[in-house]
C-alpha cells in the first residue's frame, strides 16, 4: 500500500515548526555554501516543516542586488526539497514494489494444491490354522505325568537404572526487531533534545514506539544515532520511514537494537 502524500496545506493545519534560516558567510562576508547546506540540512533533520530565508531582520541587506546573495540562498534551500521529493518517491515506489510482491505470494499460497497419490494397499498374508491341543507321542503321557514337578528357579532382582537428568532446553532463538533511525546527535543529551522535537511533531505516528541510543557504525564517526521501535517487519518500517520523509524528515530503517534513552 502506497503511504499517503501530506500536502503543505495539512502540514500546516497540523502545526509545525519553521524557523528564520540562518546565514553563514566566509571570513571575507561571502556566502559559505558547504556550511549553508549543513544549515538546511540540520533543520531538517530536526524535524522542522521548512525554513524561512531571509525573513531574519539581520539578512534583510542580503535581497539588496549589490549583494548577489538572496537568490544563491533560496537555491539552496531549494535543492534540499528537491532531494527530499525525489527520496520520497524512491520510497513509495518502494513500497508498491514491496505490496506487489506480497500480493503475489498470496495468490499462490491461496492457489488449490493436487492431492497426493492414495498408498497402495498390501493385502495380509494367509496363515494356516493353529490347533489349541498338541500330540503327543504314543507312550509319553504317562512318563509325564509320573515326572517329578521341578522346583521353581528363583529370578534375580529387577535393577532399574537411574534416569539421566534432563539437559536444559536451549531457548529459541530471539525473533529479530525492526526500527526507524532519525537521525544522529554528538552527545546523549542533544539525541534526548531531539527525540523531545520529534515526539512534539509527530506523537500520533509514535503511537506504542519508544527510543533507543545507538553508536553510530560508520568509518570515523562518534555520533549516537536516534532508533525508534519495535516494528513488527521490515515492511512497516518502510511505511513508516515513508511518513517521515514525506514530512521532511530524514528517516531510514535500521535494526531495533541500542540502549534505552531517557526521555525528557
Amino acid at each position: 500500500m502506497t503511504a499517503p502524500v501530506i500536502s503543505a496545506r495539512e502540514q500546516l493545519r497540523a502545526g509545525v515548526v519553521i524557523p528564520a534560516h540562518p546565514l553563514a558567510l566566509t571570513p571575507s562576508r561571502t556566502l559559505d555554501e558547504r556550511r549553508q547546506r549543513a544549515l538546511t540540512r540540520y533543520y531538517m533533520d530536526a524535524g522542522a516543516g521548512g525554513v524561512a530565508v531571509g525573513v531574519h531582520t539581520t539578512q534583510f541587506a542580503i535581497r539588496e542586488p549589490r549583494h548577489g546573495m538572496y537568490r544563491p540562498v533560496l537555491t539552496l534551500a531549494a535543492d534540499r526539497d528537491r532531494l527530499t521529493a525525489r527520496l520520497a518517491s524512491l520510497e513509495r515506489n518502494l513500497d508498491d514494489m514491496t505490496g506487489s510482491i506480497k500480493r503475489q505470494a498470496t495468490l499462490a499460497a491461496a492457489a488449490p494444491k493436487a492431492p497426493a497419490p492414495a498408498a497402495p494397499t498390501i493385502a495380509p498374508l494367509a496363515m494356516p490354522a493353529s490347533t489349541d491341543t498338541a500330540a503327543t507321542w504314543p507312550g509319553t503321557a504317562q512318563t509325564q505325568a509320573a515326572a517329578a514337578t521341578p522346583d521353581p528357579v528363583p529370578l534375580p532382582p529387577t535393577r532399574v537404572a537411574a534416569a539421566p537428568a534432563s539437559e536444559p532446553v536451549a531457548e529459541p532463538p530471539r525473533k529479530p526487531e525492526f526500527g526507524v533511525d532519525l537521525g544522529g546527535a554528538p552527545t546523549m543529551d542533544v539525541l534526548s533534545a531531539r527525540w523531545a522535537a520529534v515526539k512534539a511533531n509527530f506523537g500520533p505516528l509514535l503511537t506504542g514506539l519508544h527510543p533507543l541510543a545507538t553508536h553510530d557504525r560508520r568509518p570515523g564517526s562518534t555520533d549516537f544515532r536516534l532508533l525508534v521501535g519495535p516494528l513488527p517487519t521490515a515492511a512497516a518500517a518502510t511505511q513508516l520511514c515513508a511518513r517521515f520523509v514525506a514530512a521532511r524528515v530524514t528517516c531510514r530503517t535500521a535494526k531495533f537494537d541500542g540502549q534505552r534513552l531517557a526521555q525528557q
